[in-house]
């Protein structure tokens, strides 16, 4: 209950002390100028209250579907909020799978849903494009979503959303299926799930901050024109021939919308696009974010938009990446210490990838014992896989107080690692460093303990 005011809200309250700030700086100035010396305190001190516009007091609304809350159902949970609704109101959802369709209506601001857990708490439905409505007439995608929000002021935590309807191939019609819609302002995620295939979120209108969320689907899988930032997400691609991740819906060069998507990774299946022009003058923006190699040759795609003023995609069409971090393309390098393989030693298959590989290299490690001292840069991005545990095994037998070639103690394999100058810097656990080890030289790295590297069925020992 105490981060419901602190947490759910950040938006409304960040704006009102905002507004309110500037207008009591105003309302000083005015003061002071019209001030009189000989005037009395009523008319010298002008203290003004502001109207409050925001939500006033607190509510629970507790939903299971065991039957141990207040709601079976978390429709009739929103059903509960009066209309015009003023307070701030937490609706708790029990673990479990909740098998509906909500809506939030625009008139019930301030509604927070939090769940479980992300894999605890689900709130699914099944809707495609091509189903008709009770009108009898198709719904069209953005009817489609199992949750939708209007209202302004909705935050959602540690829940997901889910469309089970069937992943469609690529040209099929009719087989959007929305998992959620948000069309409010100022909404707020946090560690929720979407879960689809074709159009799976709906980021439709209004601001939207999205924190550490996973969203999954196979074409458009974030679509709308939204004005959102999505730091800390994964984007996972459930795309089987053909797919694309976001596709955003900016009409005109006036509209200030957009999809940022910073510190996020992608992964899963491809080829997918990182983004596709669904409105004319559509931005999408990835900044220092993963990609897994599954990425579609040249990336965007513009929706076959042409501008009436004759200029190209790249100006009309605002799509950038900033911080590319992942990899580019596969090698395969094999390691036999029998002969068999293009090297006879794990450190000489090291040295054959270039430096600041941008490669996914799979070094393939045979059946022995290969008695050597491995370094591999931190400039290399290595796949080391082996026969198996007891099978391949690499090992040397320094101590600490060995001497080195620089007449200083060797360290071991234990978790240090040391840059070119002889210094020694703490690599911890796999694939982290430490704060400043981009700015150091090539490494030693450690046996359990390696920068850019994941081991497979090898085991590494000091004899």
């Amino acid at each position: 209950m105490t981060s419901l005011h602190s947490n759910s809200f950040f938006f409304y309250y960040l704006f009102y002390i905002s507004s309110s700030l500037l207008l009591s700086l105003s309302l000083l100035k005015s003061s002071v100028s019209a001030g009189s010396s000989s005037a009395n305190y009523s008319t010298t001190n002008h203290h003004h209250h502001h109207k409050w516009v925001g939500p006033v007091g607190h509510r629970v609304i507790t939903v299971d579907v065991s039957g141990l809350g207040e709601f079976l159902s978390v429709q009739a949970a929103v059903d509960s909020v009066p209309e015009n609704n003023r307070m701030n109101v937490l609706i708790q959802i029990g673990a479990g799978f909740y098998i509906e369709k909500v809506v939030v209506p625009a008139t019930k601001p301030y509604i927070t849903f939090q769940g479980a857990g992300r894999e605890l708490t689900v709130i699914e439905w099944h809707d495609r494009a091509c189903d008709r409505g009770s009108d009898g007439q198709q719904l069209r995608t953005y009817q489609t979503a199992s949750v939708t929000v209007y209202a302004n002021y909705f935050s959602a935590r540690n829940i997901s959303f889910t469309n089970t309807a069937p992943a469609p191939l690529p040209g099929m019609q009719g087989m959007q299926a929305a998992a959620f819609r948000i069309s409010g302002d100022k909404a707020y995620f946090s560690g929720c799930g979407f879960y689809g295939a074709q159009d799976t979120l709906c980021d439709d209108a209004g601001r939207h901050y999205f924190k550490e969320c996973y969203i999954e689907g196979s074409i458009d899988f974030i679509f709308g024109n939204g004005r959102s930032m999505y730091k800390d997400c994964e984007l996972h691609s459930i795309a089987t021939r053909f797919g694309s991740i976001a596709a955003h819906d900016r009409k005109s060069p006036d509209e200030k919308t957009g999809f940022a998507f910073v510190r996020c990774r992608v992964t899963g299946s491809g080829p997918i696009y990182v983004g596709r022009a669904m409105g004319q003058y559509s931005r999408i923006v990835y900044s220092y974010t993963y990609f897994d190699d599954l990425v579609a040759h040249g990336g965007w795609d513009d929706w076959d938009h042409v501008s009436s003023s004759s200029a190209n995609y790249s100006t009309t069409n605002h799509h950038h990446h900033h911080k590319w971090v992942g990899p580019v393309g596969h090698r395969v390098i094999t390691v036999d210490v029998s002969g068999l393989g293009e090297f006879l030693s794990v450190q000489a298959a090291v040295d054959s990838v270039p430096e600041n590989n941008r490669m996914n290299v799979l070094i393939q490690i045979g059946a022995g014992f290969y008695i050597e001292k491995v370094v591999v840069p931190a400039t290399s991005r290595i796949l080391r896989q082996g026969a198996g545990r007891e099978l391949t095994v690499i090992e040397w037998h320094d101590r600490a107080c060995d001497r080195g070639s620089d007449e200083h103690g060797t360290g071991t394999a234990a978790g240090n690692a040391r840059n070119a100058s002889g210094g020694v810097s703490h690599i911890g656990r796999q694939g982290s460093t430490s704060p400043d080890v981009d700015s150091m030289g090539p490494k030693i790295l450690s046996a359990t303990t390696l920068d850019g590297i994941t081991l497979r069925s090898v085991t590494l020992k000091a004899l």
